[in-house]
């Protein structure tokens, strides 16, 4: 049982180093970018100062909080000074590293204030923490973890124990684990970092089902979980990724943030997020009536924004458009680039230079519907696009076979039952080969189709290679006897190739000019002592 109640910050992935991107180019991008590289900076300050807010015991840090090698100098020299602050409210801090950010890689010139304390690098090291309110230094928790060597995955949960005399146990580290093999280790919480916003819950043994009915999975956490009751008797297994601190493009819309945990005496655990986004990207449609013109879309965005600008929010908003108008010439002057851009940079100067920021990303139109079936219907290479493509929406379980379109020395059969590239006619009556290149694929091979298979490559490969020696034959004898050789070396036998052709052509060709330079050097005995050579072989 728990005696005093606390609360923690478990927060990573903040990657101090990492910019935004995907805002748009134009003249006006250059007038934010110092807003743009100071957001990360900008969340990682709201998560301490409500860590300082919240007045938490302790804040746990795990992994990939910033890449000293590739950040610069600024954003250590901002870390340190928020430490600092956490340092002058008493707050301690635990950081258990990933393989880029661990205690080898920080900077000996840069010192870390004396309330951050680091997990050792590859090895498991613990840490007792007492409670900041109370008096006395009697542990309240107990952390486990240590810093990251490489990406690979944690290593086996066996090495995490829980605590014997029953203090609340912490896992702290950075990256992917098995999740079964923490099921029932009886450490009711793992602090975890380098994946998206997520968590898994397990129930102490004795109240468990099977596992694969045991776990709760939020990958997009509720606000506020509640984990645990007063009539457990072995606390539950909470698995926790606070995920990033930011979206850094268009596609990261969703909210972002670090975690506040309280654990009460009953060691009810309940997580809240905390929000730290400064930037909030926003994919805002647009629908028009048909024939609509550049001016009513304007006015219709400008007053889209004007809503925005009308919430009070610290956050900036970059929205990307999304124009429905069903007909006219206003969506296909957007799709050219000529009316669009021009458009965003009146937008971006307007709304997107002074706070609040409403910063216009991109416009895009949505493709529009045929109205009439009769198109399906006409003779053009369109309505045959369409048709297949129409006929494929309708059965999408339907298998897409390209195979007749391949040229026949390229197919390859199913099962991975290769057989050589050409195939002679006299074989094409063979029922397995049928079976494999025209018949059922989705069917397994039987034994017997099997054997059949493998006395089948055998007797095309006879025929190849009897092909291969007449081929050898007619480029000479030399040429026959060097050929001779590859094809004891080599374990499958092909018929020559054209690339082959071509060596044998460039060989005989380079023959020819030393004879031709030896001549024009006037080395007559070379050619002479050939001629009496041929002679005495005669």
């Amino acid at each position: 049982m728990i005696k005093t109640p606390f609360r923690f910050l478990h927060a990573a992935d903040l990657a101090l180093e990492l910019p935004i991107e995907g805002i748009g180019g134009g003249t006006s991008a250059e007038l934010i970018e110092k807003r743009l590289l100071d957001a990360p900076l900008e969340a990682a300050r709201r998560l301490f100062q409500q860590a300082q807010a919240e007045e938490v015991d302790f804040v746990l840090l795990s992994g990939n909080i910033v890449d000293p090698n590739t950040s610069g100098v600024g954003p250590l020299v901002f870390l340190v000074e928020q430490f600092q602050s956490l340092a002058e409210a008493g707050i301690p801090v635990y950081w258990a590293g990933s393989d880029h950010d661990g205690p080898d890689h920080w900077p000996s010139a840069i010192h870390l204030p004396e309330n951050v304390r680091f997990f050792r690098t590859g090895s498991l090291e613990e840490f007792l923490v007492a409670g900041r309110k109370t008096q006395s230094n009697i542990p309240l928790v107990r952390l486990v973890g240590y810093s990251r060597l490489d990406q690979r995955k944690i290593r086996s949960a066996s090495e995490f124990t829980p605590d014997p005399s029953g203090l609340y146990t912490i896992v702290v580290v950075h990256g992917a684990i098995d999740l079964k093999s923490i099921q029932y280790r009886g450490i009711p919480y793992w602090a975890l970092g380098g994946g998206p916003r997520k968590m898994f819950s397990y129930k102490p043994p004795q109240l468990a089902g099977p596992p694969a009915k045991n776990a709760k999975n939020a990958n997009f956490e509720p606000e506020t979980f509640t984990v645990g009751n007063t009539e457990e008797e072995q606390l539950p297994t909470l698995v926790h990724y606070p995920g990033p601190t930011l979206g850094r493009n268009p596609k990261e819309s969703r909210e972002y943030g670090g975690t506040l945990v309280d654990v009460d005496v009953h060691g009810i655990t309940t997580l809240t997020m905390l929000p730290t986004t400064p930037i909030r990207w926003v994919k805002e449609r647009i629908e028009l009536e048909s024939g609509a013109s550049m001016k009513q879309l304007r006015a219709e965005m400008q007053k889209r924004i004007h809503a925005f600008r009308s919430v009070k929010s610290r956050d900036d908003l970059m929205i990307s458009w999304e124009i429905d108008c069903p007909g006219g010439v206003l969506p296909s002057d957007l799709r050219t680039g000529d009316v669009a851009e021009p458009l965003l940079e009146e937008l971006r100067t307007d709304y997107g230079l002074e706070p609040p920021i409403c910063w216009s990303v991109s416009i895009t139109t949505t493709l529009p519907e045929f109205q009439s079936l009769g198109i399906y219907d006409q003779k053009t290479i369109l309505a045959d696009f369409l048709r297949e493509v129409r006929e494929f929406q309708q059965h999408p379980c339907e298998p897409i076979n390209l195979l007749s379109f391949l040229p026949r020395d390229y197919r390859e059969l199913p099962f991975g039952k290769k057989l050589p590239l050409t195939i002679p006619a006299k074989f094409a009556s063979y029922p397995v080969l049928k079976r494999l290149v025209f018949g059922d694929s989705k069917k397994e091979l039987t034994p017997t189709e099997e054997i059949q298979l493998t006395n089948l490559r055998k007797k095309i490969r006879e025929v190849h290679r009897q092909d291969r020696q007449r081929t050898l034959q007619s480029v000479g004898k030399e040429n026959s006897d060097v050929e001779k050789k590859k094809v004891k070396k080599s374990k499958r036998q092909r018929p020559i190739s054209a690339k082959m052709f071509q060596k044998l052509e460039k060989r005989q060709q380079r023959v020819q000019n030393i004879l031709r330079e030896a001549a024009a050097l006037g080395w007559d005995m070379l050619a002479d002592g050939r001629q009496q050579t041929a002679d005495g072989r005669r």
